[in-house]
């Protein structure tokens, strides 16, 4: 005891010492395992560094024919970026949206109702000045269950607005072309309103597709024309700028009516041929035909009674009759009026991916699959 009382302050400095040194430890022992975490890590990004430097080409370095030069590939890449994005400007040109009827920002019952009664009677108009025949005088071009309504969810009107002006396009382009008449046309079913039950015909079976870039809406049409007006129309949908689709097209004779004119369905008769008659002619001289005039009977008398000579009558004369078997040739072509039925895309591109990959989108736009 009395050893511990000369070093007492010894004692107690080894004491803390050892406690000291012991912490000391246990914090080297927890450092060293978070020192091996980040080594790892280390080793890791060293290698991953590495596979980059041997990849070809080098993100610095250009490799060609054994020699290496200075290249800045980010710097080229990021000019790549924005040609692309310049390209989609350019591209966005072709794929103007369809300008919704009415197209304003706060859309009531009312005022959608009484702009699609207006719209309706337009297109009408334009069809009848066009000589463009529709299925019904009073056709609703595909909205027949829309018209009686005045009040509609606000979800729909919108949406409603944007279909009734790409058929408005539509009908722009047939009545440009002045087809024979509409047969039919079908849009997709984008509200409660729509009533596919009590109007099959007005709703097709296809959906809206869409992708990270634009939103394609289908639309089905029948029409009846012939192959010039056909031609017509598919020159208006390309050269429409809102980015017109032809995805399918399918084109199938019209029956001829019974007794139609040419140009109606019916086929052109060939008129009667002429078909030669032999006729007796009189001979020089005057006389009867097949005899002799006076002065010639005077003559052939004088000579010891020889028989006069008898003229053939030619055939000069014709008449219209009826034409012999197999006279004429068969017709080569006839042109008719054929039923075409086109699946047409609207592509709308989505204003939020402007600037390329990679854009800000926002949920719920329209760039949303719609069933």
């Amino acid at each position: 005891m009395s050893w511990i009382k000369r070093n007492l302050f010894f004692l107690i400095g080894t004491a803390v010492a050892i406690g000291l040194l012991a912490v000391a430890v246990v914090y080297y022992l927890q450092k060293e395992g978070a020192n091996n975490e980040v080594k790892e890590k280390l080793n890791a990004a060293y290698a991953e560094l590495k596979h980059i430097n041997e990849l070809n080409p080098h993100p610095g370095y250009a490799n060609s024919g054994g020699s290496t030069s200075k290249v800045d590939n980010i710097l080229i890449g990021q000019r790549q970026i924005g040609e692309m994005r310049a390209f989609v400007g350019k591209a966005r040109a072709a794929f103007v949206p369809v300008p919704p009827i009415p197209d304003t920002p706060r859309l009531s019952g009312q005022e959608f109702t009484a702009e699609l009664l207006r719209t309706i009677d337009q297109m009408r108009r334009d069809a009848r000045n066009a000589g463009v025949t529709l299925p019904a005088t009073n056709y609703n071009f595909a909205f027949d269950s829309i018209v009686p309504k005045v009040t509609f969810t606000a979800s729909s009107l919108h949406l409603l607005a944007r279909q009734l002006g790409a058929i408005k396009v539509i009908n722009d382009v047939l009545t440009s072309a002045k087809i024979n008449g509409i047969e039919g046309l079908r849009r997709v079913k984008v509200c409660a309103e729509d009533d596919a039950t009590r109007f099959p015909n007005d709703y097709t079976s296809q959906s809206v597709q869409s992708n990270e870039w634009a939103v394609l809406e289908p639309f089905d049409l029948t029409l009846r024309c012939f192959s010039a007006e056909l031609a017509g129309v598919m020159a208006g949908l390309a050269s429409s700028p809102h980015g017109i689709i032809v995805k399918t097209i399918n084109i199938e004779a019209v029956p001829p009516a019974a007794g139609g004119a040419f140009g109606a369905g019916g086929e052109p008769q060939p008129a009667a041929p002429v078909a030669f008659i032999p006729q007796p002619m009189p001979p020089p001289g005057g006389g009867e035909p097949g005899g002799m005039d006076a002065r010639m009977r005077r003559r052939y008398g004088q000579a010891g009674g020889m028989p006069p000579p008898q003229f053939a009558p030619p055939p000069v004369a014709f008449a219209r009759g009826p034409a012999p078997a197999n006279r004429l040739p068969p017709p080569v072509l006839y042109e008719q009026a054929v039923r075409v039925t086109l699946t047409l895309f609207f592509v709308q591109m989505d204003a939020s991916k402007g600037d390329g990959p990679g854009g800000k989108g926002r949920r719920g736009g329209p760039g949303r699959r719609q069933e």
